[in-house]
């Protein structure tokens, strides 16, 4: 059986914040992206047996029996959005192996911002967003979800929403 735990979410969100620390740390105020907003999308199968056996026994004719068993599945869904309270600081910190996809798609966003603002015409960033696809095992480790690999019925999701600052 698996269901979603809090320590589940505290990590997904704890990592990504600490995403948003590392990608923040290199980069000027000039080239600054705000984080308008921060979706997270967990899901998990839920399964749920019950059965039941009968055995009979007969002298002369031996031992007779039945069993049943019903199952039932559930897919559970937590959805948050999440906006910050206020600007996020700028800290040094250590960042885990899906933390450094999202600090490296933040830091493409900002390197194409900067591109398109260079040179004619110009371009400003209205909106960006990055979303990455993940799975969160039995054991509370997060990695990526590659083409072809995982479920998609534990597939988690994570979006971040960037705007210029």
């Amino acid at each position: 059986m698996s269901e979603i735990s809090g320590a589940d979410i505290e990590k997904v969100i704890a990592g990504v914040k600490r995403a948003i620390k590392a990608a923040q740390k290199s980069e000027s105020e000039k080239k600054a992206l705000n984080i308008e907003k921060l979706e997270l999308t967990l899901k998990a199968v839920v399964e749920k047996v019950a059965g039941g056996e009968l055995k009979i026994t007969i002298p002369v004719i031996g031992s007779l029996g039945a069993s049943a068993e019903l199952a039932s599945k559930e897919l559970q869904t937590i959805q948050l959005t999440l906006v910050p309270a206020r600007s996020t600081t700028r800290t040094a910190t250590r960042t885990e192996a899906f933390e450094k996809d999202l600090v490296k798609a933040i830091k493409a966003i900002q390197e194409g911002i900067k591109n398109a603002s260079e040179g004619e015409p110009k371009f400003t960033l209205k909106d960006a967003s990055v979303e990455l696809n993940f799975v969160v095992n039995a054991k509370g480790e997060i990695s990526l979800l590659a083409k072809g690999s995982g479920q998609s019925e534990f597939a988690q999701t994570v979006k971040l929403s960037l705007v210029s600052a």
